[in-house]
C-alpha cells in the first residue's frame, strides 16, 4: 500500500505583503492574515454547514494560539 498526499508549499505573495506592511500591518499579522485568507478560500467549498463552521472554528483557534 502506497500513501500519498498533496500539499501546497509556497511563498506568499509579495505584492500582497507589501501592501499590508505599507498600511502599518507588520510581518507577522500579514502573513497570518494571508494564510488565513489562503485557508478560507479552502473552507468555503465545504458544502456541509456544520462542518465547514466546525473547520473554520478550529482554523481561527490555531491562529489564535500563534498571536
Amino acid at each position: 500500500m502506497k500513501c500519498t498526499h498533496g500539499a501546497t508549499v509556497g511563498r506568499l505573495d509579495d505584492v500582497a505583503m507589501f501592501y499590508l506592511n505599507s498600511r502599518g500591518i507588520g510581518p507577522e499579522t500579514a502573513r497570518m492574515l494571508l494564510t488565513y485568507a489562503f485557508a478560507a478560500d479552502v473552507l468555503e467549498t465545504i458544502p456541509l454547514v456544520p462542518l465547514r463552521e466546525q473547520l473554520e472554528k478550529m482554523v481561527l483557534a490555531r491562529f489564535a494560539d500563534e498571536v
